[in-house]
């Protein structure tokens, strides 16, 4: 998969507001840092977040030309 596949692939995952969908992009052992502090780690952690972040606050990501 080229650079250009993976972010398509990302930005059609986070458009799905599928949190299952979305969490297949990261590794298990992911650890997610914020202005160079920890605040996420693993996936129950992340689902938590991505839960809230797609259902509340409408999240989108897409990739500028």
């Amino acid at each position: 998969m080229n650079p250009e596949e993976i972010v398509r692939n990302a930005e059609a995952a986070y458009q799905s507001q599928d949190v299952d969908r979305v969490l297949q992009l990261f590794d298990p052992e992911c650890i997610v840092y914020f202005g160079g502090k920890k605040i996420l780690q693993g996936l129950d952690e992340l689902r938590t977040s991505h839960e809230e972040w797609l259902t509340e606050k409408n999240f989108k990501i897409q990739k500028n030309p």
